[in-house]
C-alpha cells in the first residue's frame, strides 16, 4: 500500500483551522507543549504563548493519515512536535519514504517553480539558517504551489504566505509513492 495523498488532502482540510484528531496542540514556545485541548475545537479559540505553535504535530499528524510513513509519537500526543525533529525524523528514512527534492533552497523568484512541482503530500520546511537544528516551519502542500499549516492557520496560500514572516531557505521533501 503506497502513500494515500488524498487521506493527507483530506485530514488537512478538515483540520487546518481545528486542534488535531488526538485533541492535543504542541507549543514549545512554552510550560504547555502537548496540552489536550479535545478533538476538533477551533484553532483560534485557543492560543498557547501568542499562538498555537503546532506545525510539526500537524503536519505528522497529515502525514499519518497517508498511512504510509511511520511518525512516532513524542509525549501524550500522536506525532512529533518542533519542526527542526520532523524535518530530520523524514531525511533520516531517506531514501525508503522521502525524495529529498532540494536542501536549503533560497526562498526567492526561483523557489516558487520548485514548491508548484510538488506533489499534493509532500512537506515544505521553511529556515533562516542553513542547519538541520535551526527548521521554524513546516507545511503540508496541496498542489499548484498551495499549503496548509496550523500555527498561522493557512489553507490554499501561496508557499511564501506561511503568516510568519520571510524565511531565508527551504526544504523540499517528496514522499515516495
Amino acid at each position: 500500500m503506497g502513500y494515500d495523498r488524498n487521506a493527507v488532502y483530506t485530514y488537512a482540510r478538515n483540520t487546518w483551522n481545528k486542534v488535531c484528531d488526538d485533541g492535543y496542540v504542541c507549543a514549545l514556545g512554552g510550560k504547555k507543549t502537548g496540552q489536550y485541548f479535545g478533538k476538533n475545537k477551533p484553532i483560534n479559540s485557543i492560543k498557547v504563548d501568542g499562538r498555537e505553535n503546532d506545525c510539526a504535530h500537524f503536519v505528522s499528524r497529515c502525514l499519518s493519515a497517508g498511512r504510509y510513513i511511520s511518525i512516532p509519537a513524542d509525549g501524550p500526543y500522536k506525532g512529533i512536535a518542533g519542526a527542526p525533529r520532523l524535518v530530520q525524523h523524514l531525511k533520516k528514512h531517506a531514501p525508503r519514504w522521502v525524495e529529498v527534492v532540494e536542501e536549503w533552497l533560497p526562498n526567492n523568484s526561483g523557489a516558487a517553480k520548485k514548491v508548484k512541482a510538488l506533489s499534493i503530500g509532500d512537506v515544505v520546511g521553511y529556515s533562516h539558517h542553513k542547519n538541520d537544528n535551526k527548521y521554524e516551519h513546516v507545511v503540508i502542500h496541496i498542489g499548484n504551489g498551495k499549503i496548509v499549516c496550523h500555527t498561522a492557520e493557512r489553507w490554499e496560500k501561496a508557499f511564501d504566505d506561511t503568516g510568519l514572516g520571510t524565511f531565508s531557505f527551504l526544504t523540499l521533501l517528496h514522499m515516495k509513492e
